[in-house]
C-alpha cells in the first residue's frame, strides 16, 4: 500500500537560506504554507515562516471549512481557484518539494501542480504520475484509487544553470501549452512545504514523519519506514511493529514541527479507530498506532468473540492517562454484530505479546451506543500501565457481565495437573464462584473473592460449568471443557455451519498423522459413534475422542450451528432515496460469491460486479440519472432484488 511518492530529476535553481522555518525539524524551508479556517467559513494558506513567504498566495476561499484529521485543508474545486505566483530564485541549484492531497474522486487523471517557465511547462504532477516534461523523464506510482490523502515527494537536484528563468509553481489547473489528457483539480490541499537545497534521506524521513501524522497517512511500509521527531529520533519502529504496519496514525506534539495532534485516526480508513487525548499534551511526546489488518469481524477464540483485527500502540515519552477510542459500527463487516444480552468490550494485553494473558490483560466496557450515531465508545482509557511502552488491543462482544476462563491442560501421565484461571469482567466484588463437573458430577469447588480472578487447580480431563454471582446478584454461566495435553494437531474446525435439511460429514483422521490413533464422537443426545467419520444431521455441540498409541485420551468440542436453507443472513442498501452515492451491506451465512446487476426498470443491465469469497461485503457505487433501479445479488442458486430509487 503505496502513501508516500518520492521522485528524484534534475533540475536548476539558486539559494535561499531561512534559519527559521522548521517543517519535521529540517532546515530551510522558503515556502511553507498551511491551511487557516476562520470563523467565517473561510480557508487561507498562510505561511508558518518566522520570514514573509516567496509564495504570497493571499488567497482566500469563501466556504464551508474543510478538515483533513482535524486539521483544515484548501478546497480547490475544477480549478476555479489558482495559484499563479512567479517565483523567481534566481540560481537554486536544487530543491525539495512536500504536499498533501486527496482528491474529491477517481474519475479522471487531475493535475496537483506544474511548474512552469515563460515558454512552456518544466515539471507536471498529478494524482497519478509525474512529468519532466523539459529532461523527458516520467515517473508512474501506483495510483490508489481510494479517495484518501495521500504524501507527494519530489526533489530535484542538478548544478548551478548560468541563465536566471523566471518560473511560476501553479496549483490546480492544466499548464499552458501544453496537450496533456488531464483536467483541473478538485479536492483538498492542506500544506505546502517547499526547501532551498537536496534534504537527506532522514531528514526527508522527518518531514513525512510529520506529515503523516498530522493528516492521519501512513508511511510506505514496503521497505519498512519508522517515524521519526523533529529531532531524528524513533518514535514508531518500523521492524518492531512489522506485523502491526497497517494504518498507522497517532497523537503527539512536537513544538519544532508545530505539530500538536490532540485527536487522530488513519485517513485510510476512517471511522475505524480513532483516539483522542482528554488533557493537554507535553512536547516531543507520541502514542502511535498501527493495525495488523485482520478482518472487521468477531471470531469465537475460547468462549470469547474476539474482533480479528488488532492494534498495537506504542508509547515515547507519553505521559498522559485519559483517552477516548471510538470506532464507527457501520466499519465493522457483519450487519448487527452484537448478540442478544451482548455490549462491546475493550480488551488490552499489556504484555504486547498479543496472547492476552491472565492477570496481563484488561477489559473496558463500552459507553452506550446511541441508536442514531451508531459510534462505539471508550472514555477514560489508560495505555501503557505497566510502561513498558506497547500494548496490543482489539474489541470483543459479551454480556455486561461475563468471565473468561483460560484452560491450562493437564498431561496423561499426571491427570489432575490442569488449571482453569478465571477472569471476571463488570459486575460488583465479591464474586462467588463455583466450579462443578459435569463428566464428573462428584466434582465441585467454590470460592468467594474480592479481587477479579481465580485459579482453580487439580483439574483432570472432562466438561466443567462455571457459576459467578456478583454482589447484586447478577449471575453468569458457563460451560468450560478440559482436554488432556496432545502433539497432534487435527484439521477439524471448532464450528461449523449445518445447512437446514442437509447433512455435514466430518473424518476426525483428515489431517492427522498416519498413526493407529482411535476415534469416538458423542453426540448432542449423549450416543457414541465409534468411528472416525460421522454424518451430522443435527445441530449442538459434538465431542471428538482421540486416543494415541499411548492409551493418552485428548477430547475436542465442534459446534454445529443449524442455518437455512439462504445463505442471505442480512442485507442493508442506504441511503434510499440517495443523490449520488449509495451503500450495499451484506451478511451471509456461508462463504459464497456475490454477483451484483445494477439495471433499470426496463431490464437493460448498466453494470455488474462479482465480489468474491468472504462471508461479508460492502459495495459502494453511483448512479447519477434519477429514476428507479434494481439491484439484484445472485449468490449460489439464490436471487434477491431490491429496489433503489435515485433523486
Amino acid at each position: 500500500m503505496k502513501q508516500v511518492i518520492f521522485i528524484i530529476i534534475f533540475f536548476p535553481f539558486v539559494s535561499v537560506f531561512s534559519q527559521y522555518s522548521l517543517p519535521g525539524g529540517v532546515r530551510g524551508a522558503c515556502v511553507w504554507e498551511i491551511t487557516e479556517g476562520t470563523k467565517a467559513g473561510e480557508d487561507q494558506w498562510k505561511s508558518n515562516l518566522n520570514l514573509k513567504s516567496i509564495l504570497d498566495t493571499g488567497l482566500l476561499i469563501k466556504g464551508k471549512n474543510r478538515t483533513i484529521n482535524n486539521n483544515p485543508a484548501l478546497f480547490f474545486s475544477e480549478g476555479s481557484n489558482t495559484i499563479n505566483n512567479t517565483i523567481n530564485l534566481g540560481k537554486l541549484e536544487s530543491f525539495s518539494f512536500f504536499t498533501v492531497c486527496q482528491a474529491n474522486d477517481t474519475l479522471a487523471e487531475r493535475v496537483i501542480l506544474s511548474i512552469e517557465n515563460d515558454n512552456s511547462a518544466e515539471m507536471v504532477l498529478t494524482n497519478q504520475r509525474m512529468a519532466a516534461l523539459d529532461v523527458y523523464r516520467y515517473a508512474s506510482y501506483n495510483a490508489n484509487m481510494k479517495l484518501s490523502p495521500k504524501i507527494y515527494s519530489y526533489i530535484r537536484n542538478k548544478s548551478q544553470n548560468s541563465d536566471t528563468i523566471s518560473r511560476r509553481l501553479k496549483f490546480g489547473r492544466p499548464p499552458r501549452g501544453q496537450q496533456l489528457p488531464v483536467s483541473a483539480y478538485s479536492g483538498l490541499i492542506p500544506e505546502v512545504i517547499l526547501f532551498n537545497r537536496f534534504i537527506s534521506p532522514k531528514e526527508r524521513q522527518q518531514v513525512e514523519s510529520y506529515l503523516a501524522l498530522k493528516y492521519g497517512i501512513s508511511l510506505n511500509q514496503e521497505l519498512p519506514a519508522s517515524y521519526l521527531n523533529s529531532r531524528g529520533e524513533i518514535i514508531w519502529d518500523a521492524e518492531m511493529n512489522a506485523s502491526f504496519s497497517r494504518n498507522i496514525a497517532g497523537i503527539g506534539r512536537d513544538d519544532m514541527s508545530g505539530l500538536n495532534q490532540r485527536v487522530s485516526e488513519s485517513t485510510q480508513i476512517p471511522g475505524v479507530m480513532k483516539i483522542g487525548v482528554l488533557s493537554g499534551l507535553k512536547n516531543n511526546s507520541f502514542l502511535i498506532w498501527g493495525d495488523n489488518g485482520g478482518p472487521l469481524r468477531f471470531d469465537d477464540e475460547s468462549g470469547i468473540r474476539k474482533l480479528k483485527r488488532e492494534w498495537k500502540t506504542s508509547n515515547y515519552n507519553f505521559k498522559s492517562d485519559l483517552l477516548n477510542l471510538e470506532t464507527n459500527e457501520l466499519s465493522l463487516s457483519e450487519i448487527d454484530p452484537l448478540n442478544e444480552g451482548e455490549i462491546y468490550w475493550l480488551m488490552v494485553d499489556n504484555s504486547g505479546t498479543g496472547k492476552y494473558p491472565f492477570r496481563q490483560t484488561r477489559f473496558i466496557q463500552s459507553m452506550p451506543i446511541s441508536s442514531s450515531e451508531g459510534y462505539i465508545r471508550f472514555d477514560s482509557v489508560i495505555f501503557d500501565t505497566d510502561q513498558s511502552g506497547n500494548d496490543i488491543f482489539t474489541l470483543f462482544a459479551a454480556p455486561s457481565f461475563f468471565a473468561r476462563s483460560i484452560v491450562l491442560s493437564p498431561k496423561c501421565s499426571s491427570i489432575k495437573s490442569g488449571a482453569i484461571q478465571t477472569e471476571i469482567a463488570g459486575g460488583l466484588p465479591p464474586f462467588r464462584i463455583i466450579l462443578k463437573g459435569i463428566s464428573n458430577r462428584s466434582f465441585q469447588v467454590s470460592s468467594v473473592e474480592n479481587k477479579r480472578d481465580h485459579i482453580f487447580e487439580n483439574i483432570s480431563q472432562g466438561t466443567y460449568n462455571i457459576l459467578v454471582t456478583d454482589a447484586d446478584q447478577k449471575v453468569y454461566t458457563e460451560n468450560i471443557l478440559v482436554s488432556n495435553t496432545h502433539v497432534w494437531e487435527t484439521g477439524l474446525s471448532q464450528s461449523y455451519k449445518l445447512i437446514e435439511g442437509e447433512s455435514l460429514i466430518l473424518n476426525a483422521s483428515d489431517g492427522m498423522p498416519a498413526v493407529n490413533y482411535l476415534y469416538s464422537w458423542t453426540t448432542p443426545d449423549g450416543s457414541l459413534v465409534n468411528n472416525e467419520e460421522i454424518s451430522i444431521k443435527e445441530p449442538g455441540n459434538y465431542l471428538l475422542s482421540v486416543t494415541d498409541d499411548n492409551n493418552c485420551c485428548s477430547i475436542l468440542e465442534i459446534d454445529i450451528r443449524q442455518t437455512g436453507k439462504s445463505n442471505f443472513k442480512k442485507v442493508e442498501l442506504f441511503p434510499n432515496p440517495v443523490r449520488g452515492w449509495f451503500i450495499l451491506r451484506l451478511s451471509l451465512e456461508r462463504v459464497a460469491d456475490i454477483n451484483v446487476v445494477i439495471s433499470d426498470m426496463d431490464g437493460k443491465i448498466l453494470k455488474q460486479t462479482l465480489l468474491e469469497n468472504d462471508r461479508y461485503y460492502l459495495y459502494n457505487d453511483i448512479i447519477r440519472q434519477p429514476g428507479i433501479y434494481l439491484i439484484t445479488l445472485v449468490s449460489e442458486f439464490e436471487k434477491k432484488s431490491l429496489k433503489l430509487i435515485v433523486q
